[in-house]
């Protein structure tokens, strides 16, 4: 039997405005066109989902959702040191779903992520009250690094590299990382600039 084998997903890193012609404009043409690449492209209207509704954002997230890509928002965590709450990153991820709806945002992009066991415990509480909210909400998490094995239980696919290309043919998880065989290959993404 032919193996089971999941198409190619790409995580784009949408920080940019959406105005008309722009490249969420791209985004959504992409999506429409090659219907078999799964497109999740990372919603950062203002560090954050911003305190109000942006109509531009409303209306390309939206477009783009429509046109098959996914969207999730952007929220910072400062790396669990204490500079951000729980409550902060709670109305964040509440504010995404009201400003632009469920039906748009299908998870979040939890970043600058923490690697080491210590900071564990506050993104246990991140992926709880995510999940709690709607089990089917994707949550990536960002350390940008191999993380400590246990941080794959606090995320759906997590970040393991985030540099250049001329770095990334480098990337090694071996030996001190070898928990990441124990997963499919979906349980991690890797972010590449330059290349």
């Amino acid at each position: 039997a032919p193996a089971n084998v999941r198409p190619l997903q790409l995580l784009v890193p949408a920080y940019f405005y959406p105005l008309p012609g722009s490249a969420w404009d791209q985004l959504a043409a992409t999506a429409k066109a090659m219907p078999s690449v799964s497109i999740t492209a990372i919603v950062n209207p203002s560090n954050g989902p911003g305190k109000k509704v942006d109509a531009q954002y409303a209306s390309a997230i939206n477009a783009f959702t429509q046109a098959g890509g996914k969207a999730i928002g952007y929220v910072s965590t400062r790396y669990g040191n204490g500079r951000r709450s729980q409550t902060d990153i709670r109305t964040h991820i509440d504010r995404y779903l009201a400003f632009y709806g469920r039906e748009n945002i299908s998870g979040f992009f939890i970043d600058e992520m923490a690697d080491k066991s210590a900071r564990l415990g506050f993104y246990q509480e991140i992926y709880a009250y995510i999940k709690g909210l709607d089990n089917k909400l994707q949550v990536i998490g960002n350390p940008g690094t191999l993380p400590q094995g246990d941080y794959a239980k606090v995320a759906d696919t997590l970040v393991t590299f985030e540099g250049q290309a001329s770095a990334y043919a480098r990337f090694n998880p071996q030996p001190g990382y070898g928990w990441v065989y124990q997963y499919g290959a979906d349980k991690q993404a890797m972010l590449v600039h330059d290349a």
